[in-house]
Order: structure tokens, then sequence, then C-alpha cells
């Protein structure tokens, strides 16, 4: 639910979706897609300026726990917000996900948006 352009007003959810590479096979009335999975809770984000790859938003651990950590809701799934006014307008910026699990650690950072004033 990645917009392309935002406004410095606003505060935006983005909401991250997770599903299963490979689904079971079942056999159901509904779509199996239409579920909120979520990620693990060790998962977090850092946004970094996509001309500069300078890193805004870092990733950091304070005693133990990330400080852009990913928040986990039954009702919504993945998801974190930022305030937009913490960024320079007329700026393309990145979001780089990553997913921690106990043997194994995924980075998705194709994730683009604008900030417009």
């Amino acid at each position: 639910n990645i917009k392309a352009e935002y406004r410095t007003s606003e505060i935006a959810r983005f909401r991250v979706g997770v599903r299963p590479e490979f689904p079971s096979k079942t056999f159901v009335t509904g779509s199996f897609f239409l579920t909120n999975d979520q990620l693990p809770v060790s998962s977090s984000y850092e946004i970094l300026d996509s001309a500069t790859n300078e890193v805004i938003i870092k990733d950091e651990k304070i005693f133990g726990n990330s400080t852009t950590k990913i928040s986990n809701s039954n009702a919504l799934g993945s998801f974190f917000d930022l305030r937009m006014d913490s960024f320079m307008p007329e700026r393309f910026y990145r979001i780089k996900l990553t997913c921690r699990r106990t043997n194994d650690t995924q980075t998705f950072d194709d994730f683009y948006f604008k900030v417009l004033n």
C-alpha cells in the first residue's frame, strides 16, 4: 500500500503484506491471500535517500531492541508509521525491510516513495 508521493503534512502508515512463498494446497471458498500474516517480531526497517544511498532513519539496537521495529496487529498485519515532515521535500526515498528469523535474515529494498511540500 505504498503511495508514490506523500505530503509533508502526512503521517503515513506502511502496511507490509506477508504471505508464504509456496503456500500449501488447500480447497477453500475464499482467497488464501486475503489473510493478514505477520512478519517475525524481530523485523525492522531503514529509510535511505535513493539518490545518495545515505541512511536517513537507521535501524539501531538499543538494549537489545530495534529502534525501527515493525509493529504487528491481528487486525492490520505488520505495519510501521512515518511522519513525512521529518524528510526533505522533493526527494525520493527507499524503504529497506529486514526480516530476521532464527536461522535466516532476508532483506527487501525495492520500495520507493517521494515527499512533496
